[in-house]
C-alpha cells in the first residue's frame, strides 16, 4: 500500500503577507497537485486558520486535532483522506531554564506546548506521528548549549512514542513535521541510530537516489527516480515511478522517461539503463515493451511486501546502441500525443 504524506509548518509568513486564507488556498491548490493521503501541518495558532485549511483541503476532509481552548493543541493538525481511527496528542518536555520560555511563560503559553499529534489510520493503515520540537535559537548545536538538553529529552520522547507505535500494531509508523533539529548535528544523528526509524531520504542524501517531480501543465502530476546509481559501471535505474490517475494516458508518463534516459545516456554518459516493475504489474510492463525496452526476465521473490509475501520483479534494459532508435521511437509517441 502506497501512502503520500507531506508535512509543513505553516506559520513561516507573517499573517497579513499574504492573509492566511491566501495562504491556505495556496496550499490546499499544492495539495490537490500530489493526490496526498495526509497532510501534517504544524503552527495552527488559530481556529480561523484551521477553518480556512479545511475549506481549501476538500480531498483530505477529516482534520485530526485535539481542541485547545484558543487553538489545536500543540497547533498540530493531521489531515487525512478517510476517518482516522485514532487521534491523541502528547505534550513534549518543555525548556528549563536557560532556554525559552520560562516558567512564568510556559504557564501562560500552555498550549504552546510542543507536542506529538499520534494519529491511527483507518483499516490498520499506519500510524502517522506530526511533531514540532522546540527551536534553537542560538544555532548552537554543540553537546553543551542551553538547548541540547530539552532537545535531548524531546527526540527520547519521540523515540519512545514511535516504538510503542510499532508494537501496538502491524501498520507502518511514519514520523514527520518540525524537528528544528540540525540534520547533521550529533543530536539527529544519535536519535536516527536509537530510534530505528528508516529515513525516507536517505537514499537522496547518500547520493544512491535522484527523484523528480513529473509536471503537466505546471500541475505536480507524479515523482519518478534515478536509482542504483553506478557511476564506475555506467549504469543507472528509472523506478519509484507513481503518476497521479488523471495523468494516465496523456503522455506525461512517455515524457518522463524520454527526458530521464535522454539525460542518462547523452548527459550522463551511461551505457545501461535499467527498469523493474511487479510482474504481476501489467500496465507498467507493457508500457516498458512500448517504449521500446528490452524484456530480460523476471527476478523471482526480488521483494519482500509489507503484509510478508514475496514480489517477483520483471526486469527491463535500454543500452547505449540501442537509444537512438529508442529515442526516435519515443519522440514520434509525444508527437502524435501532442
Amino acid at each position: 500500500m502506497r501512502l503520500a504524506i507531506a508535512s509543513l509548518n505553516i506559520h513561516g509568513v507573517p499573517l497579513s503577507r499574504p492573509p492566511a486564507t491566501v495562504r491556505a488556498a495556496r496550499i490546499g491548490e499544492l495539495a490537490g497537485q500530489m493526490d496526498l493521503d495526509v497532510l501534517c501541518v504544524q503552527e495552527v495558532h488559530t481556529y480561523p486558520v484551521l477553518r480556512a485549511l479545511a475549506a481549501a483541503l476538500p480531498s483530505l476532509p477529516y482534520p485530526g486535532h485535539v481542541p485547545g481552548a484558543a487553538r489545536p493543541s500543540g497547533g498540530l493538525v493531521t489531515f487525512t483522506r478517510n476517518p482516522a481511527a485514532r487521534t491523541t496528542f502528547r505534550p513534549l518536555p518543555a525548556p528549563g531554564p536557560g532556554g525559552q520560555p520560562d516558567r512564568l511563560r510556559r504557564l501562560l503559553n500552555a498550549e504552546r506546548r510542543k507536542g506529538l499529534l499520534v494519529t491511527d489510520l483507518a483499516g490498520d493503515a499506519g500510524t502517522v506521528i506530526n511533531l514540532h520540537l522546540s527551536p534553537n535559537r542560538d544555532g548552537d548545536w554543540s553537546p553543551g548549549s542551553r538547548y541540547a538538553a530539552v532537545h535531548r529529552a524531546q527526540l527520547t520522547a519521540v523515540t519512545a512514542q514511535a516504538r510503542a507505535e510499532g508494537e501496538r500494531h502491524t501498520g507502518p509508523v511514519v514520523v514527520t513535521g518540525d524537528f528544528n533539529v540540525a540534520k547533521d548535528s550529533d543530536l539527529f544523528t544519535g536519535f536516527a541510530a536509537r530510534s530505528g526509524l528508516d529515513d525516507a531520504f536517505a537514499e537522496h542524501n547518500a547520493g544512491t537516489r535522484v527523484q523528480f517531480a513529473v509536471l503537466r501543465d505546471d500541475t505536480i502530476a507524479g515523482s519518478t527516480s534515478y536509482l542504483s546509481l553506478a557511476p564506475e559501471h555506467l549504469r543507472v535505474e528509472i523506478g519509484n515511478t507513481w503518476l497521479n490517475p488523471s495523468a494516465w494516458g496523456t503522455g506525461a508518463n512517455v515524457e518522463a522517461k524520454f527526458l530521464l534516459l535522454r539525460h542518462a545516456f547523452e548527459t550522463l554518459g551511461c551505457v545501461r539503463v535499467e527498469l523493474k516493475t511487479n510482474v504481476l504489474n501489467r500496465r507498467s510492463r507493457d508500457a516498458m515493451l512500448r517504449i521500446g525496452c528490452v524484456e530480460e526476465g523476471v527476478s523471482r521473490k526480488h521483494l519482500l511486501n509489507e503484509n510478508g509475501t514475496w514480489r517477483d520483479s520483471a526486469l527491463y534494459s535500454v543500452l547505449d546502441d540501442e537509444w537512438p532508435a529508442v529515442k526516435q521511437r519515443l519522440e514520434g509517441m509525444l508527437a502524435k500525443a501532442g
